[in-house]
């Protein structure tokens, strides 16, 4: 993927590339590289096959006991490793157009809203997308 200095967001897709980077986790896409120059970032990222989660239950209307648990269980992992001590992140916007199935397992994208968290540091600005917020921002509390 091809970022150009001049596109809006080129500060925010680098952060997202980089952060990605330090991740090791099969739901979590590969970023294989980022190079930049005097004029773009080139993302070196892995090709994923596959559909949103959305997408893939409108086209199918329901899911089986199997792969609901087995999707759930991918997705709980999912979150326990991106938020554990080591990593602290949170991806506050994390809705079914933003996670992919491919061959059965699922795939975490967008983590443009996504931030990490030192500890003890108060989380009062409003992120993610209507209707998938965190129920303590529907409140005005803190992450």
């Amino acid at each position: 993927k091809t970022v150009k200095k001049a596109h809006p967001q080129y500060g925010s897709l680098v952060q997202e590339a980089k952060l990605l980077q330090q991740f090791h986790h099969p739901s979590i896409p590969i970023i294989y590289d980022v190079i930049e120059s005097d004029t773009a970032a080139y993302l070196i990222e892995e090709f994923i096959e596959g559909e949103s989660l959305r997408q893939y239950f409108l086209r199918l209307k329901s899911l089986s006991d199997v792969l609901l648990l087995t999707y759930s269980k991918q997705l709980c992992e999912l979150l326990h490793y991106i938020h554990n001590p080591a990593h602290r992140v949170l991806h506050l916007d994390l809705k079914p157009e933003n996670i992919l199935i491919s061959e059965c397992q699922i795939k975490l994208i967008d983590y443009g809203s996504a931030i990490c968290r030192k500890q003890g540091q108060p989380i009062g600005a409003f992120f993610g997308s209507h209707g998938f917020y965190a129920p303590e921002q529907a409140e005005a509390g803190h992450l």
